[in-house]
């Protein structure tokens, strides 16, 4: 994985989207790794049914492409009601 410095926030945060499209990358802050950043993809992965959210606390771009990425992965399934939970079957 790599690490970047927050402050490469910044100066250049299109290296760093670019990298976590591959891969979690770290974020440091004073050279100890602080944060994690991810692709959604990555993150629904991990989270799986876990992922629990009322759907106004959640812009509709990102429901939306929770429901792309689990259209895509056919052992996930999206509800959408009270809230947003996913499924791994």
């Amino acid at each position: 994985m790599k690490v970047f410095a927050s402050s490469d926030l910044q100066r250049n945060p299109s290296e760093i989207q670019k990298a976590a499209l591959l891969e979690p990358v770290f974020l440091s802050y004073h050279d100890k790794p602080r944060y994690v950043i991810m692709s959604l993809e990555e993150y629904v992965r991990l989270k799986g049914a876990t992922i629990l959210a009322s759907p106004r606390s959640l812009p509709d771009s990102v429901i939306e492409r929770i429901h792309e990425i689990a259209n895509s992965h056919p052992d996930m399934d999206v509800e959408v009601g009270g809230g947003l939970a996913v499924h791994l079957e």
